[in-house]
């Protein structure tokens, strides 16, 4: 058997990685298994009531990761995200409780 070469070693690296970065190739996510990156349970159930997607058996709800996903990116639900005023608002509880800031030098 021939060793294998420098090349194909790292592509069985970088494969098994990437697998490991993309998780298990799933069709549903379930609150009691799979879930969708970054959602708790708790959160999920919260969703899918929100979004009316999927079935409950129980006290576990199932959704097809496709039914998911479609719902998630036509739903209004706002992502967290920082702006200006709160960053300025920050900072200024920052000095009034004579903390300092880390977001670089000041």
């Amino acid at each position: 058997m021939k060793p294998a070469t420098i090349e194909e070693q790292i592509r069985a690296i970088v494969r098994d990685e990437l697998r490991a970065m993309l998780g298990p190739n799933i069709a549903t996510y379930r609150s009691d298994g799979p879930l969708p990156p970054g959602v708790s349970r708790a959160w999920f159930a919260v969703l899918c009531k929100q979004l009316g997607v999927g079935r409950r058996e129980g006290k576990v709800w199932i959704v097809a990761v496709d039914e998911w996903r479609t719902a998630r990116a036509a739903s209004k639900t706002p992502a967290l995200r920082v702006v200006a005023s709160d960053v300025e608002r920050a900072d200024a509880y920052l000095d009034a409780a004579r903390a300092r800031s880390t977001r670089g030098s000041r």
